[in-house]
């Protein structure tokens, strides 16, 4: 319980953070079975992504360290419970939908 807990402390913590810092680019594209809009935060690209982000069922904000840095080009790779990969990215922004 106490990891679901700081888990969802870090989402909420990030996605405040995604408010108040302004970064760089915004992407949108597909695989075979996947849609996705990958992007870091800028005022006119964030409010561009947050505005589609309930058109995805998951959302992912990457940060790393105690002040919740944000992330981009990041490596991502997202299997489904077989373990197939069904989304690999090598510069996943610190926002991924």
């Amino acid at each position: 319980m106490n990891i679901i807990k700081l888990s969802l402390a870090g989402l909420i913590s990030t996605m405040v953070m995604l408010v108040i810092v302004n970064a760089a680019y915004a992407e949108e594209g597909s695989t075979d079975e996947i849609i996705y809009i990958n992007g870091d935060v800028e005022s006119e690209e964030a409010s561009n992504v947050h505005a589609k982000a309930h058109d995805y069922n998951l959302r992912l904000y990457l940060s790393e360290g105690k002040l919740g840095h944000l992330i981009s080009d990041a490596q991502v790779s997202i299997t489904d419970k077989k373990g197939d990969i069904k989304l690999s990215l090598d510069n996943g922004g610190s926002m991924l939908f």
